[in-house]
């Protein structure tokens, strides 16, 4: 299978950097949707080449109204997959970053994976669980078939640790950049003598070319501790 993971585009909760889960996301700004529309253009091209067969999203407004523009455009319904969805963030869902970090004890909350940000969170340790569920469903479902998922910078992150068998606590390390329409790219093929049974080769990572030089990560995207 060849999974190609897409960030959304740009949202309301990136401007006002409040996250905003299930209950509170408010979708794209206007330059979203524009943006959005930059990447239907660009997946349209490429599939001529690169046939995508299905399109996936987490329930989440902001990354629907991204993946809706590509479906149309490639004759594809959105389709979901309880396991693909955004983190639960219980008690922070509707705050700053800024307040809920300053509230985690003054520690930076990548150190401790397994302790959840506010009161009813999830972990990022049961988060990437969930994700791991959603690679394991679509690989069952789509052998030697290109499936496109649309999510979240947690999204994008949790696969790339996942597949690189880092652990929980990688984002200590390293973060690696994912703009707004970032497209991250993976070929995951039958490996017998693998310990996982397959084997990945990252083909891309956040090309988000499709995008004016001005909305890519060094000029454009507002920093975030931590999601998106």
């Amino acid at each position: 299978m060849r999974l190609s993971v897409v960030r959304h585009a740009e949202s309301v909760s990136n401007v006002r950097q409040v996250i905003q889960g299930a209950r509170t996301c408010e979708g794209l700004t206007e330059r979203g949707r524009e943006q959005a529309l930059f990447l239907a253009r660009r997946v349209e091209l490429d599939h001529a080449d690169d046939p995508i067969t299905h399109v996936y999203s987490t329930p989440l407004p902001r990354a629907v109204q991204t993946a809706e523009p590509v479906a149309q455009a490639l004759g594809l319904p959105v389709e979901y997959l309880d396991s693909w969805r955004y983190p639960d963030y219980g008690s922070a869902d509707g705050r700053t970053w800024r307040e809920v970090y300053a509230a985690f004890d003054g520690a930076y909350p990548a150190l401790y994976p397994h302790r959840p940000l506010a009161e009813g969170a999830e972990p990022h340790s049961e988060f990437r669980a969930t994700v791991e569920q959603a690679l394991t469903a679509l690989s069952e479902r789509h052998p030697g078939e290109h499936v496109l998922v649309f999510g979240s910078t947690e999204n994008t992150l949790a696969v790339n640790e996942l597949l690189l068998g880092l652990g929980p606590d990688a984002r200590v390390r390293t973060k690696p950049a994912v703009d707004h329409t970032g497209i991250t790219t993976w070929d995951l093929t039958p490996a017998a003598w693998s310990p996982t049974n397959q084997r990945a080769v990252l083909m891309r990572h956040n090309d988000s070319g499709h995008l004016p030089d001005d909305q890519r990560h060094s000029r454009f995207r507002v920093a975030t501790e931590l999601g998106g």
